[in-house]
């Protein structure tokens, strides 16, 4: 009975030292055939999901690190494409701040996460909201050398802000700026509108629709030319204009440069001189031809200087006659007179 107990003893310790060495063959051929291994994936983009239709996400890690383990066959499966980082906003009615865990899908069997730098977010969630407010633009920067803007229209549009609250709330106006520098050119094109706010500061983490507008300038060469004077009626009996001195005989203006190729100067518009007696200054008109414009807007002046008129009769005694024809006499019978004015 002892050595049957004894055999059965045995028997158990064998089995079980076989079953050892086998795990233990199993683990010396699993290290050394297909050893362990860590990858590190940095910077994977988290995904926040079943985000509720009356909240917007504010603010939240977007990006979390992880450390895989596995076998080497196992890891060179992982593919970062096939791998998602995903934090579940399902049952979150209200806007606020939250816990929300972050879990790795798409790992391939066989590997393990071992380590990741964000287990939890914390997120902000936002009431969604929206306003509407009309678009403007703006000009940054001068056109080429030589170069100057004589016109720029924008269209007008309705935009729509929506976002969190607490972004919509401090959009004030909604622009784009449109940039001049080296132009030398008309021009058409599209650019991108911006919301900012009471003190100019661009309002980020808001969508715009339309988030763009078309606007159009003209630019025009820059040309110098004289500037002549011309007149109308005539000043009072009596009286007579010894001057018309301009502010500036010269003027600046901008247009094509076919249409400036044909000017050699440009002419006031007609200064009215009826009835003046006194000297005076006015404003004067530079008559512009079609597609020609001031480069600056000031203005010109011209200064009428107004004499009075004086008169005298003179008689002429001291008469020479000169170049009598031969043959002939010539006597003065009476001494002419003449008027000075």
């Amino acid at each position: 009975m002892n050595m049957n107990k004894n055999f059965s003893m045995e028997k158990v310790l064998r089995a079980l030292g076989s079953i050892i060495m086998a795990f233990f063959l199993w683990m010396v051929a699993t290290f050394t055939t297909d050893p362990q291994r860590t990858l590190r994936i940095n910077e994977l983009d988290i995904h926040y999901l079943n985000l509720n239709e009356a909240l917007v996400f504010d603010e939240g890690e977007k990006k979390v690190n992880i450390k895989l383990y596995g076998p080497t066959t196992a890891i060179s499966r992982v593919s970062r494409v096939n791998l998602t980082a995903v934090a579940d906003l399902s049952g979150i009615t209200k806007s606020g701040e939250y816990t929300i865990e972050v879990y790795i899908l798409g790992l391939p069997d066989g590997v393990t996460l071992s380590d990741i730098s964000t287990k939890y977010t914390l997120v902000k969630l936002g009431a969604y909201t929206q306003k509407v407010l009309n678009s403007k633009a703006e000009t940054s920067g001068t056109p080429a050398g030589g170069y100057a803007l004589t016109s720029f229209e924008c269209e007008e549009l309705s935009v729509s802000i929506s976002g969190s609250d607490s972004f919509t709330s401090l959009v004030k106006s909604v622009k784009a700026t449109c940039p001049l520098e080296g132009r030398k050119a008309d021009f058409s094109e599209t650019i991108p509108l911006y919301a900012y706010d009471e003190n100019g500061g661009r309002v980020e983490n808001v969508t715009l629709n339309p988030a763009q507008v078309t606007v159009s300038a003209k630019v025009g060469l820059i040309k110098t030319l004289p500037l002549h004077i011309v007149t109308s009626g005539d000043c009072a009996p009596g009286y007579y204009i010894s001057s018309i001195t301009l502010s500036s005989d010269k003027v600046k203006v901008v247009g094509s440069e076919s249409v400036l190729s044909t000017l050699e100067a440009l002419n006031t518009k007609p200064i009215d001189l009826s009835g003046i007696d006194t000297s005076t200054d006015v404003k004067v008109t530079v008559d512009t031809p079609e597609g020609v414009s001031l480069y600056s807007s000031g203005s010109y002046k011209a200064h009428i200087a107004v004499t009075e008129a004086f008169s005298k009769n003179y008689v002429l005694t001291d008469i020479t006659i000169q170049n009598t024809p031969e043959g002939f006499s010539c006597t003065i019978i009476e001494a002419p007179e003449v008027t000075l004015t």
